[in-house]
């Protein structure tokens, strides 16, 4: 049996962590590298800032493996971007989950709205008959935006609630914050 694991890091200056088990084998790892300017993978600035501010406080039992694979140079940046929702309906698209509308992705968000907007469109599909009348389809589909609304806004306040708990500050009410998340 494979037991996955979560662990959530923070640093109070640096960064904001998120490592995720993908296997017996295999750990991911999030990492939000605060400020406007991302170290260059080129030049070797992200290896060592990596080396030098994540790697001392990983834990213990991912260290060797986190410095290995940074060695290896296993790394892919990603700008990190909210998008809010704006429908622009197209005939025989539709989009949905991050494709649609972006949130923070400390949470996991974008696949739990994708699997709401699922099921708000199986019910909304579900009492037409025929798929390939495209003008009913649409019909049925202009209430998609508005029922995946509640589900997706939620999601998105929270995923971006979350991260401003964890995000580096000196504040000391989101010091207190991030202390109650981390023994949950």
């Amino acid at each position: 049996m494979l037991l996955l694991r979560l662990y959530v890091m923070v640093a109070f200056q640096t960064y904001v962590a998120l490592f995720a088990s993908q296997s017996s084998t295999e750990v991911h790892c999030l990492l939000d590298v605060p400020g406007k300017k991302v170290p260059s993978l080129a030049n070797g600035e992200m290896a060592n800032y990596l080396k030098t501010m994540v790697a001392t406080q990983v834990p213990p039992e991912l260290c060797e493996a986190f410095i290995a694979a940074v060695d290896k140079g296993n790394i892919r940046t990603m700008p990190n971007r909210s998008m809010p929702a704006d429908p622009h309906q197209t005939l025989g698209a539709l989009l949905m989950g991050d494709a649609f509308n972006m949130r923070h992705p400390l949470t996991g968000g974008g696949m739990t709205v994708a699997l709401s907007d699922i099921v708000v469109l199986r019910d909304l599909l579900r009492p037409l008959h025929d798929l390939h009348d495209a003008g009913s389809l649409a019909k049925y589909l202009e209430s998609f935006y508005t029922l995946r609304k509640p589900v997706a806004s939620t999601i998105n306040t929270l995923a971006g609630a979350l991260y401003k708990v964890f995000s580096a500050s000196p504040d000391q009410a989101r010091s207190e914050m991030r202390e109650a998340c981390s023994t949950i």
